[in-house]
């Protein structure tokens, strides 16, 4: 009897999947279709740098109906090696008079916007950038977003222990 417990406990900890809190966070918010998109992107635990897999939550909500996909790198080709091109978005300040101003306003669009970890020189840091349509943010969110559209199911992977971020309150 004790054997066949210690077979079974083995097993349910082999499956067992743990979600480190989510580091990245995109969004997607079409002005005229009063949509919001939002997709978590975190680690999980027991993956090693060059092996490292991602857990991927997306929130979509639509006049007032929410839904909610899961999904990771492990179960969806490709989506592994596109979120490491997020290191290859580049912005840049706008300085009014200096030249490089905008050349266009756009009113309604999209909204899109990544807050991830980021680096200044040698030191690390955190930001967030938001853009409209247009911009290579947009491009990507957008070449992400058709990558993972067919990956989502409704459960989180595995037999999941997940810590759920903080929300702007600092509560989980």
């Amino acid at each position: 009897m004790s054997l066949l417990l210690a077979s079974l406990l083995a097993v349910v900890q082999a499956d067992s999947v743990s979600l480190s809190p989510s580091w990245a966070t995109i969004g997607r918010n079409p002005a005229l279709r009063r949509s919001k998109e939002t997709v978590e992107i975190g680690t999980i635990a027991g993956t090693r740098p060059g092996g490292i897999r991602y857990w991927m939550r997306r929130t979509y909500t639509e006049r007032g109906t929410t839904s909610v996909g899961w999904t990771t790198t492990a179960d969806c080709p490709g989506s592994r090696e596109l979120i490491g091109t997020m290191e290859q978005i580049t912005a840049g300040p706008d300085v009014p008079g200096q030249g490089r101003e905008s050349p266009w306003l756009i009113l309604d669009g999209v909204g899109y916007s990544l807050d991830a970890p980021g680096r200044i020189g040698d030191g690390g840091t955190r930001f967030r950038i938001t853009s409209n349509v247009r911009t290579p943010l947009a491009a990507w969110i957008d070449r992400l977003l058709a990558a993972l559209q067919p990956c989502w199911k409704p459960e989180a992977p595995g037999n999941t222990r997940f810590v759920p971020p903080l929300d702007e309150a600092g509560r989980r």
